[in-house]
């Protein structure tokens, strides 16, 4: 008798334990799936992590637009915005939105952006130049509500040479609002240089220029020819002229 009211305690101690993981693997797994199926990005052909709400909001996405053109020439990159000049702004907020979730979301997108054809560059934005997105009459950022306790914005641009497109794209991390911003823009797309061999020059007289700022730059200097000296004559200025190989100039002496 104590036997199985003991067999059914253990039984009743598993099942409530089994119970209990179940339970907070309902609660975690949302989450994570949340995160992983992904609606599309017009700008970029790729999906967009799950949770994000457009803003569709014309004086919003305009100044983005403005924002990406100014990142783009900061960046090198050819600026240039389809369509009226605006630019995707994606929010995650609310239930969509933990703290420290960014890193996450943004790996997603680079994995997908990167499987796509595109190649990612993240901008250090600590030691290159990029636009101020503090600046709200230039780009319309008020809206944001910037502040210090935000850190620092993330900025970086995707190329798919094959497709010939240029991604710029820019993060505000915003764990004081409890919000995570993507702002999405296409830049003008500029193919990489492509390395040229230069054939062998055998004429002597002929030189290779390598830079086109300054052609001289690695030529051998210059011999002058050696003059003979003239026999003065009176009332008479003598000179005589010689061309790079020493020869002289017939009529010129």
């Amino acid at each position: 008798m104590h036997s199985n009211i003991r067999h059914a305690h253990v039984f009743s101690d598993a099942f409530l334990i089994g119970f209990i993981m179940v339970a907070l693997m309902t609660v975690v797994l949302p989450d994570v799936a949340l995160a992983q199926q992904g609606a599309r990005s017009v700008v970029a052909g790729v999906g967009v992590p799950k949770g994000a709400v457009s803003v569709s909001d014309s004086a919003i996405t305009s100044g983005m637009g403005r924002l990406i053109a100014a990142g783009a020439s900061e960046f090198k990159l050819p600026a240039r915005i389809g369509g009226d000049g605006s630019a995707e702004v994606h929010t995650w907020s609310g239930s969509a939105y933990k703290p420290g979730c960014a890193p996450f979301l943004q790996t997603l997108l680079q994995s997908a952006l990167t499987e796509a054809g595109y190649v990612v560059t993240r901008v250090d934005s600590s030691s290159e130049n990029t636009p101020n997105a503090f600046d709200e009459e230039a780009y319309g950022t008020g809206w944001l509500n910037l502040g210090s306790a935000d850190p620092r914005h993330q900025y970086f641009h995707a190329t798919n040479a094959k497709k010939g497109e240029t991604v710029v794209g820019v993060w505000f991390d915003q764990e004081s609002r409890n919000r995570l911003v993507l702002v999405l823009g296409k830049a003008g797309f500029a193919a990489a240089p492509t390395e040229t061999t230069v054939p062998e020059i055998r004429d002597p007289n002929v030189w290779v220029v390598n830079d086109l700022k300054n052609a001289a730059k690695g030529m051998p200097p210059a011999t002058l020819p050696t003059f003979p000296k003239l026999a003065a004559k009176p009332k008479m200025v003598r000179s005589m002229i010689k061309d790079a190989s020493g020869k002289p100039i017939a009529g010129r002496n």
